[in-house]
């Protein structure tokens, strides 16, 4: 069976329930379907998370060409991992920036040390 196109709507960082406007393509790997406003684990380039589908069977011209090669597939271990995904939540920084890398979360006297 081939791949169907689907577009899902990542999981909110900060409002836990909520999810983005927002829509990735993602293909969906043969023999598995799913509805939209199911909330799947999706592969992402920072690991997985959790997202909504928001439309599913789209057509070949539903792909920005830049990023076919990126694209990433959807799999049954991906639905299977639904519960324990959580959102990409990014670290904050003394000075309110955001972070994603977990070795990034240091404390305030890490930054400043002897500069106060």
């Amino acid at each position: 069976m081939s791949e169907s196109i689907i577009k899902v709507q990542f999981a909110d960082r900060s409002n836990d329930g909520e999810f983005g406007k927002q829509e990735y393509t993602y293909y969906l790997a043969g023999g598995l379907s799913v509805e939209p406003g199911q909330v799947i684990t999706v592969p992402t380039k920072y690991g997985h998370t959790r997202a909504k589908v928001s439309r599913i069977n789209l057509s070949d011209g539903v792909i920005d060409m830049r990023y076919a090669d990126s694209m990433r597939t959807i799999t049954a271990a991906d639905l299977a991992a639904e519960t324990r995904a959580e959102p990409i939540r990014p670290a904050r920084t003394p000075a309110g920036h955001c972070v994603t890398s977990p070795s990034a979360q240091i404390g305030f006297s890490d930054l400043w040390e002897g500069d106060v």
